[in-house]
């Protein structure tokens, strides 16, 4: 029922159309003459030229006036074709002249206008003998004529004459179809023909800009929403229909647009072919299986070859495939008016609007089609398309209400649901925490107690329960925290901070977390940056987790800080050359619970809470937390924090906050009295414990020296950075280290690597004092090398026993050192020995006086091997050069020219050096390098008296050693496989002198073994 209303309805409205606009009675023509000296002409309306026009074939009479009277004019019916009175053939390709003659009341101030709407394929407009308009160029040949069938319009004024002679010559090689003038050509007034000529013009592109709109409108949702292509081709339809509307009947892309006469003929059955199979693709999901899966592929195979013939072959031939393309149109149409019909029956929702949307459309083109096929000219109908386009838009409109509807009821459903979550998040974190840190307390036990009994891979496999459960009690304290700060219930304990030492020591935390990405970690921010006001535990958490953030999504290249300051307040930058972010991703970034795209980096896992985080800890700190990002070019997170008034004051010596647990003094640790000094130089020299101390503020320092005042036999050295530090190292023998983690240029952990690559954890224990107490500080300090690391505040009795228990292992290691190196060498090799008795029976046999130089300095050699001074801290130089001349002089017994041996040695030299320090070097470069070539080489033993220190060197020309191998030569934790002796002497060396073996070698060419011996 509602149907067939709507098809009346918009029935009616077109009748009442055309009956306004159709042209008033008026006389005929009759034999080339239309008498309208009786007809009032009006503002309004114009008439019809229809009926009996002279015609004069093959004619051109403005070109041949004398014609006009030795010729026999025929008739023809306007609007029609010539092909009938061109001749015997009635064939559509020739040319001709129409003449007119109309009676009118002599008027000399009347203007007249003429509208042509198509003459096919050339035209040249004559009235009373003077050319008004010209469409392409008429002529008797083809190759001179040019084609152009537009429509247009020409005026002209009556000057006083009461006849007008209207004559055209036309002209058509090309088009097949019926030619010369197929449609109606009206006559009125110059206000009539513009009115209605601009009526109709006005009205297409009325309906053009609404339909453009709503083409445009579906295709940006296309492209911000989830890329339905339902929506592309919807699209894609109305921009077809447009073009049709703009192409037919007024011709004002004709207008607008130069066109090739050729394509004149194909674009518009390729706007229909187009927007034919876009309607089927609309409406595609609707369709029946059977159809989708089996009947359109075909279609679509159709419309394909179809848009072929109207592209590739020639317009003259392609206009007689005509009907091909409107079954083509027609089964879209029909399809579609028929699915929408029968959803429509099922189910009256939003399909009824579609359905009437889509019966709008159908009949403006119906009626579209039907003008074009009986060649009628009418003044453009717009209402058929505007009511489409309204239903249509009713079907946007509805859904919108609907959707919204539903969005405010799913967010409150929503907004109470994310309460629940949080509440259950809350109370999930808080009993995971104490079962999870029963979990990780007992599997680090076990893997300490029953690591020497557990295979490589149920070891690898505790440590990997271990670290995933570190990670869970990380993403558990990021939950903790988010509820905290929804709940208000972080408070922050601000001070005036360094952000450069901040800085640095997260920086060094992170070092650990890059899994051997090629990522550089970069600190920018100058030592003399302003302080600012913050929480120093939580300034540490933002820095951490965006810096984090920053290497999670970082492949290669820098993660970097800088500030700046501006406006009063100071801008940390955190930039990486990441994966970066799109628009969307930058809107979302700071939501919790929100990530990038899984399996983009090498870190995974976690909540996504950190940004969020991140941002509410900014902000209470009256701050403000933004990102910028491109993708592929990584992205800049900047925060803002207030500048501390007392910078200055700071930086001028006042304390920071102390670092240990202070009564009310500086020093305040429980028991010791900040002003007793510690006496450095009056203790017994070797039982004395030398403490090396580091730390950027002078109060801690004092601190450390109260806290091991109270017993004597510890000796505290301070060093107020990270490069003092290492550079004392150089000094003396050390037996601890203590060092803050937060300190400028170096932190504690880059001082603890930089101590690692020197020394072993059992050779130089290494304490880190911090106020972090999170697991990733402990770890962090772990992973770096430290031995011990102790959260502050604490007692002193605590930092006292844990130092003393780091100094015993330390000397306890010492001593197992020297017995290490003298048992090395009294295990004297088999094969040596055999190979020394093996030369003593040659030497027996052909010179006996050097076989008994052979044995005598055999016996040294054994002598010198087992000799009580080996196990002594120092022996006497001399004391190794005999056990190294015995040595060398068994060897050249053995392999003679092939061992070639230069002594440059200063006699002068007095001095004592670790024993068993340079035997071991020669025979390893003789067994290694010399001997490894057939030819043999030389070498060189070099002892050189530079005033300080004696210089010892071991060079030969071997084979060399690779460069992989060089690296790992003194890394004890090196999996490849390296002599203990070279160990052993390293460190005992890094033990007496803090510097140990010098190893430089190229393959081919040789290696050099040396080290220094201070006096």
């Amino acid at each position: 029922m509602i149907i067939c209303s709507f098809i009346l309805i918009i029935t009616f409205f077109r009748v009442v159309w055309l009956n306004y606009h159709v042209s008033p009675i008026h006389p005929p023509v009759v034999q080339g003459i239309l008498d309208m000296r009786n007809w009032e002409f009006t503002e309004k309306h114009t008439i019809t030229l229809d009926g009996q026009w002279e015609f004069y074939p093959r004619t051109f009479l403005m070109q041949s006036p004398s014609n006009r009277g030795s010729s026999n004019p025929g008739f023809i019916q306007v609007p029609g074709g010539w092909n009938a009175f061109l001749g015997e053939e009635k064939t559509p390709y020739g040319y001709g002249t129409y003449r007119l003659r109309i009676l009118v009341n002599p008027d000399s101030t009347a203007s007249y206008g003429i509208r042509i709407s198509s003459i096919r394929s050339s035209t040249e407009l004559f009235v009373n003998g003077q050319l008004l308009t010209q469409l392409g160029k008429p002529a008797a040949l083809k190759g001179q004529y040019t084609p152009k069938d537009d429509p247009t319009s020409a005026f002209f004024e009556l000057n006083g004459d009461n006849e007008i002679e209207v004559v055209i010559h036309a002209a058509n090689y090309d088009d097949p179809r019926d030619s010369g003038i197929i449609r109606s050509m009206t006559f009125g007034t110059e206000a009539a023909v513009k009115h209605e000529t601009r009526l109709s013009a006005n009205m297409r592109i009325v309906v053009s800009i609404a339909y453009l709109i709503h083409a445009v409108y579906a295709f940006i949702v296309f492209l911000v929403g989830k890329r339905d292509r339902r929506l592309l081709y919807f699209s894609l339809m109305i921009v077809c229909g447009v073009f049709g509307i703009l192409a037919n009947g007024d011709s004002l892309l004709l207008d607008w647009f130069t066109v090739p006469y050729e394509w004149t003929f194909k674009l518009m059955p390729l706007a229909m072919i187009i927007g034919s199979y876009s309607l089927i693709q609309c409406i595609r999901h609707l369709l029946p299986e059977v159809l989708r899966v089996r009947i359109f592929p075909w279609y679509t195979v159709l419309c394909a070859i179809t848009a072929c013939i109207i592209v590739l072959m020639p317009a003259r031939y392609g206009v007689r495939f005509e009907g091909l393309y409107l079954s083509v149109v027609t089964v879209s149409c029909l399809t579609s008016f028929v699915i929408i019909l029968r959803r429509t029956l099922r189910r009256i929702d939003d399909s009824l609007f579609s359905l009437l949307a889509l019966i709008a459309a159908l009949a403006s083109l119906g009626w579209s089609i039907a003008l074009h096929v009986l060649e009628l000219r009418l003044i453009y109908y717009p209402v058929d398309l505007i009511i489409a386009i309204i239903t249509f838009s009713a079907i946007w409109i509805k859904r919108y209400f609907r959707i919204f509807g539903e969005t405010e009821k799913l967010a409150a459903k929503l907004q109470m649901t994310d309460k629940l979550k949080d509440d259950f998040l809350a109370n999930t974190s808080h009993e995971l925490r104490n079962p999870l840190h029963g979990i990780l307390n007992i599997s680090q036990t076990v893997l300490e107690r029953e690591k020497h009994s557990l295979n490589d891979k149920s070891a690898k496999d505790m440590e990997m329960i271990l670290a995933v459960g570190r990670r869970m009690s990380f993403m558990l304290n990021d939950l903790l925290d988010m509820m905290r700060l929804k709940e208000n219930g972080i408070l922050l304990q601000t001070t005036s901070l360094s952000v450069h030492t901040v800085a640095s020591g997260v920086l060094d935390m992170l070092r650990f977390m890059t899994d051997g990405k090629s990522i550089r970690l970069t600190n920018h921010i100058p030592n003399s940056f302003p302080h600012v006001i913050a929480d120093e535990n939580r300034l540490i958490q933002i820095l951490f987790n965006l810096l984090h953030n920053a290497v999670k999504y970082t492949l290669e290249g820098e993660v970097a800080i800088r500030a700046y300051v501006r406006g009063g307040k100071a801008h940390i930058k955190v930039t990486d050359t990441g994966i970066g972010m799109d628009e969307e991703m930058l809107g979302r970034v700071f939501e919790p619970y929100e990530q990038a795209t899984p399996g983009l980096t090498s870190i995974g896992g976690g909540f996504g809470l950190g940004l969020s985080i991140c941002k509410q800890l900014v902000e209470l700190h009256g701050g403000t937390l933004v990102v910028s990002s491109t993708p592929g070019q990584g992205a800049t997170f900047t925060f803002t924090l207030e500048l501390s008034e007392k910078a200055a004051q700071q930086e001028d010596g006042l304390p920071k906050i102390p670092l240990l647990r202070y009564e009310e003094s500086a020093a305040g640790i429980e028991g010791v009295s900040p002003e007793v000094s510690v006496a450095t130089n009056n203790a017994a020299g070797a039982d004395r414990v030398r403490i090396l101390a580091v730390d950027d503020d002078p109060i801690n320092l004092r601190v450390l020296e109260n806290v091991f005042s109270s017993e004597g036999v510890y000796e505290v050295v301070k060093a107020a950075s990270g490069a003092e530090a290492l550079s004392m190292l150089d000094t003396g023998q050390w037996d601890l280290v203590i060092a803050d983690v937060m300190m400028p240029y170096m932190s504690g952990y880059e001082l603890t690597r930089s101590i690692r690559e020197r020394f072993t954890i059992s050779e130089l224990p290494v304490l880190l004092l911090t106020a972090r107490a999170r697991l990733e500080d402990i770890e962090t300090g772990f992973l770096a090398g430290a031995s011990d690391y102790v959260t502050k505040p604490m007692a002193a009795m605590e930092l006292r026993s844990r130092v003393r228990a780091l100094t015993d292992l330390k000397r306890s290691v010492n001593e197992q050192l020297r017995m290490e190196a003298a048992w090395l060498q009294a295990q004297i090799k088999p094969h040596f020995i055999l190979n020394t008795f093996n030369i003593v029976a040659a030497l027996s046999e052909i010179d006996t006086s050097r076989m008994i130089i052979l044995v005598e300095e055999f016996g040294n050699y054994l002598r010198g091997s087992i000799d009580c001074q080996n196990s002594e801290l120092l022996a006497p130089l001399e004391h190794e050069l005999n056990l190294l001349r015995a040595y060398l002089y068994i060897e050249k017994e053995r392999f003679g020219d092939r061992l070639q041996i230069v002594w440059e040695v200063d006699e002068s030299v007095q001095v004592e050096i670790p024993p068993l320090s340079i035997q071991p070097l020669v025979e390893n470069a003789v067994k290694h390098g010399i001997l490894k070539r057939s030819r043999g080489g030389q070498i060189r033993i070099r002892i050189v008296d530079s005033g300080e220190d004696v210089e010892i060197a071991i060079v030969d020309n071997g084979v060399g050693i690779e460069k992989d191998m060089l690296g790992h030569l003194l890394d004890r934790q090196s999996t490849k496989r390296t002599g203990i002796g070279l160990l052993n002497i390293d460190r005992r060396l890094k033990k007496l002198y803090g510097k140990g073996l010098q190893i430089d070698s190229e393959p081919g060419k040789g290696t050099t073994v040396s080290f220094v011996i201070r006096k």
